[in-house]
């Protein structure tokens, strides 16, 4: 296991030293020079990490809406002895190519930690702290324990500690995802640095397990001035709420930077115009004037506000749209422009179904939609609904499709402005109606059109239904007897025997319509619903001089 650390390590080294080169040149002597230039060596930072010579300074995160501190990014200085303050591009390059990196890292995380919850513990209010992870940092196989060690050592929680990464270490895509999933499962956010500078493609943009896009400084700088950099910071603003990401602008300067983001509904920034990094006692010192003094030039609140909602309402908007189109049926509007009825919605799988798209109903009359035999009936309905009538419905098809649809007004100040109208698709049940009814209509074919007297039956021995051979038989005509009791027509009144047997066949006397007995065999069926109450029986019988002996 050591062995696959030290490897990881080495690789990570080597790594980092083809990142230095990549920045001066591509050759040692040049990389030499450059580490000769600065007057730094691996030595250097070894002691200076020993004696304490790092520091932190913190650049605010206000919030744009509020103008509230929400957090701030930790960043690195090197107070040198004689060479006083060295910025981070001067010595991290080397920190990196020298693998120094690992342990200034630990530092830095672990320090940006301490002094946050030292912050909480003095009463200022809780604020996120970032701090900028390497490549090196971000392949090391034990980051994630790390900084979780580091996290219950300071006793602060993961929600108040942001990671920033940069789009070129996702150049190997599986290994940083990998690295951020890891880093996401211990609860910390991370924010992606520098956006639309690197790397990534926004085709793995939506696998990303990040929080937040910083948009780079370079698009911020000019983006009051030159319309594609305005262009850029926009989509890049409304990307990210599509994406439900977070969104910082960096690098802002001027006033102008502050509306323009403010208008685009950018949630947080950092910049000069707000401060510049400060150390950390400073940073409390000015705290309520970092806060206070953009609020002179920003949009106000109650302005944010509104322009917040616009953006829900019209989010809304879109989310029903995407609603309607989805769901099974169709739904659409209209409103009487003059003589005409428009359409002013529609949408729904039953929309697409037919054959149709919104842009071939929207603005159309119904002449031109649909065939004009079937325009007239449907004018009614349209009409009957915007002079006030509620609940109209009807049945109609258009191709192969059998829908019904219902209409309903919509008033406003008691007149109607407009007839939001529903379509379910039928087709099933309406063959269905068609099957049933060529079943019914063969049977009832086959029924009468048999010899045999055959009586349909209710629970209380009323006449359903007889076929036309009663007439024969018995001479009465069928309308005449439907309604009646069949015990009138008997002699015996088998029927109201206790106990009946469906398999056994019965000899009884039927009335006619003369008064004479006729001799029938009958036998007869019940039938029963789930709860086993009867809900008909049916009786055929034969007279005796049909019976085959």
């Amino acid at each position: 296991m050591g062995y696959l650390i030290g490897i990881g390590v080495l690789a990570i080294v080597l790594c980092s030293f083809y990142i230095l080169k990549q920045k001066v040149s591509n050759t040692d002597d040049e990389i030499n020079q450059f580490v000769m230039d600065k007057g730094i060596t691996e030595d250097d930072l070894k002691k200076a990490l020993e004696r304490n010579e790092f520091t932190l300074f913190y650049q605010p995160k206000l919030h744009l809406r509020t103008c509230e501190i929400t957090g701030a990014e930790a960043l690195i200085r090197w107070e040198h002895p004689q060479k006083g303050l060295i910025p981070p591009n001067e010595f991290i390059p080397i920190a990196e190519a020298t693998g120094m990196i690992l342990p200034i890292g630990k530092w830095a995380l672990h320090t940006a930690c301490e002094q946050t919850k030292e912050w909480q513990q003095e009463g200022l209010p809780e604020m996120v702290i970032s701090v900028n992870l390497s490549g090196g940092q971000l392949f090391h196989p034990n980051l994630a324990e790390e900084i979780q060690r580091i996290l219950q050592e300071v006793d602060l929680s993961p929600q108040f500690l942001e990671l920033e990464v940069t789009e070129s270490m996702m150049m190997d895509f599986e290994l940083g995802i990998q690295a951020l999933n890891e880093l996401k499962n211990i609860g910390v956010q991370i924010s992606l640095d520098d956006f639309g500078t690197g790397y990534s493609s926004l085709s793995y943009l939506k696998d990303l397990p990040i929080d937040k896009l910083k948009i780079d400084q370079s698009f911020v700088y000019n983006c009051t001035e030159d319309t594609k950099d305005e262009t850029i910071v926009k989509t890049i603003i409304a990307m990210s709420h599509e994406l439900d990401l977070g969104v910082v602008a960096e690098g802002v300067e001027t006033k102008g930077h502050l509306l323009k983001l403010q208008n685009n509904l950018c949630d947080e920034a950092q910049g000069f115009f707000f401060s510049k990094p400060l150390p950390s006692e400073e940073f409390v010192r000015r705290y309520n004037e970092i806060q206070d003094s953009p609020q002179v030039f920003s949009l106000s609140k109650e302005i944010s506000r509104e322009k917040e909602m616009e953006k829900l309402i019209l989010n809304a908007q879109n989310e029903l749209t995407e609603t309607v189109r989805q769901q099974q049926g169709m739904i659409f509007k209209y409103e009487k422009v003059g003589d005409r009825f428009i359409h002013t919605l529609c949408d729904g799988e039953l929309l697409y179904k037919i054959g149709l798209i919104p842009e071939k109903v929207v603005g159309k009359e119904l002449k031109d939609i649909m065939p004009y035999e079937d325009i007239q009936p449907k004018l009614s309905y349209y009409e009957r609904a915007w002079n006030g009538e509620d609940h109209v419905s009807y049945e109609g098809k258009f191709a192969d499709v059998y829908y019904l649809a219902s209409l309903r007004p919509v008033r406003k100040g008691g007149e109607v402005k407009a007839v939001i109208g529903s379509c379910v698709d039928i087709t099933e049940r309406k063959q269905i109606e068609k099957e049933l009814i060529q079943s019914e209509s063969m049977h009832r074919f086959v029924l009468d059109h048999v010899n045999d007297l055959i009586i349909t039956l209710d629970p209380h021995d009323i006449i359903m239904y007889a076929s036309p051979s009663v007439e024969e038989i018995l001479g009465y005509p069928v309308q005449d007897i439907i309604g009646n009791s069949i015990q009138n027509y008997m002699s015996s009144g088998f029927l109201k025997k206790e106990k009946l047997d469906s398999s056994n066949d019965y000899h009884e006397q039927l009335q006619d319509i003369n008064g004479n007995m006729v001799d029938v065999e009958i036998i007869f069926d019940s039938l029963f619903d789930d709860d086993g109450h009867l809900e008909k029986r049916v009786l055929i019988g034969r007279p005796h001089s049909f019976v085959k002996i």
